[in-house]
């Protein structure tokens, strides 16, 4: 599910994200984009990486098992929630 923020998201109003990658193997790597676990994005009041996931031109991919499935199941409910404090439709 993708939300449309209500009115203009200017990037100063979006912290920038501190990137770590960690390599792991030679086959993948990780990165870290963003501090906060998914509960508490779910819940911000605040910028958070899956808002900016939620209104992303080009949309990283996410595979559907495992943590992929956490992360699209919390998309979903950061999109309710920004419905519900009323920053998207």
């Amino acid at each position: 599910m993708r939300s449309t923020v209500a009115g203009p998201t200017p990037s100063r109003c979006i912290p920038p994200i501190k990137r770590a990658r960690f390599s792991v193997g030679g086959d993948f790597s990780i990165r870290t984009l963003s501090a906060l676990n998914l509960d508490r994005q779910v819940g911000s009041d605040g910028a958070a990486w899956l808002g900016r996931e939620l209104v992303a031109k080009d949309h990283l991919p996410i595979a559907d098992a495992g943590f992929g499935q956490e992360v699209n199941t919390a998309l979903g409910r950061r999109a309710a929630r920004l419905v519900e404090i009323g920053y998207a439709t």
